[in-house]
């Protein structure tokens, strides 16, 4: 059975999405139109 669950000792997860942004971009990157859009796919 192909599981894509992350288990840990208390826990079960699902991971959908891993989004990183560097420090360095961030405040260029997070405007209000990409954070409304986040919001909605999250």
């Amino acid at each position: 059975m192909d599981d894509e669950h992350i288990y840990k000792s208390h826990n079960k997860t699902l991971l959908l999405y891993h989004i990183v942004f560097p420090m360095k971009y961030r405040g260029k990157v997070l405007t209000d139109e990409s954070g409304l859009s986040l919001v909605k796919v999250c």
